[in-house]
């Protein structure tokens, strides 16, 4: 069985470093604190529904991705179906 939780931190570690931004930064842009957005990157703290939701705004990306529900960063969902079917990437 896969862990979705795990799999929602991993890709929220991914997207915080591939910015190059410190995670202050990133806290002042989606109007939070950073030792919550550092508890989720540690995995040492749930991610809500809600920040699920303002990390998929934020990093441009689907909350099905964050999920671990789809390969595919994309929001398009035809795009992002062509790609679950296919296997293909976005790159």
């Amino acid at each position: 069985m896969c862990d979705k939780t795990d799999m929602t931190v991993q890709r929220l570690r991914k997207l915080i470093d591939d910015t190059g931004l410190a995670r202050q930064d990133i806290a002042d842009r989606i109007d939070c604190d950073v030792s919550t957005i550092t508890k989720h990157y540690n995995g040492t703290r749930n991610i809500t529904t809600d920040f699920i939701v303002m990390y998929a705004k934020y990093f441009e990306v689907s909350t099905d991705y964050l999920l671990g529900m789809t390969d595919a960063k994309t929001t398009d969902k035809d795009c992002r179906f062509i790609i679950d079917v296919t296997g293909l990437s976005e790159g």
